[in-house]
């Protein structure tokens, strides 16, 4: 059994490839923004689905990369090596967004004119907590030894550059 050499992504091509990944997604999802106007609730749920749906799609394709990742020459391994499949893709991509996705929800919920103080002070909570999480789970990669995302923790996988 021969043992693969991989070099770890640095945490900026990761942050760069996030990045036009979400400007990609973004433009994608810009006309549902239109369409649906004042109802802010579709256009969030469409932006999950599309983002779980193209990560689940580009991890699990043979280059097991996002478009963003392929711009900047990186890609997604297991750290086991075999393939990523659709399933683990998946896993991984709402994983990633579980965090946000709460967040985004719970600073909704404030923004609602809510009279009851307890039901506030919840959401308020909840917010915080989901807020520290979220920066805590990528946060983690800069002290990881492979610069692991705590989704990449869980699902056993690492962001590399291409050989």
């Amino acid at each position: 059994m021969t043992i693969k050499k991989t070099k770890t992504a640095n945490i900026i091509k990761r942050v760069l490839a996030s990045i036009i990944d979400h400007v990609i997604l973004s433009l994608l999802n810009y006309p549902i923004v239109l369409l649906t106007n004042d109802i802010t609730i579709i256009p969030f749920i469409f932006n999950v689905l599309s983002s779980c749906y193209y990560y689940t799609y580009f991890l699990s394709s043979k280059t097991q990369a996002s478009i963003g990742q392929k711009i900047l020459n990186i890609h997604t391994i297991r750290c086991d090596h075999k393939k990523i499949d659709i399933r683990l893709a998946f896993d991984r991509s709402l994983s990633e967004f579980l965090c946000p996705t709460i967040l985004m929800m719970s600073i909704q919920a404030i923004n609602m004119n809510i009279n009851n103080i307890f039901i506030v002070s919840i959401i308020f909570l909840i917010t915080m907590v989901t807020f520290v999480t979220s920066t805590c789970w990528y946060l983690i990669a800069l002290f990881s030894q492979k610069n692991q995302t705590l989704h990449d923790i869980m699902f056993n996988t690492m962001v590399v550059d291409n050989e």
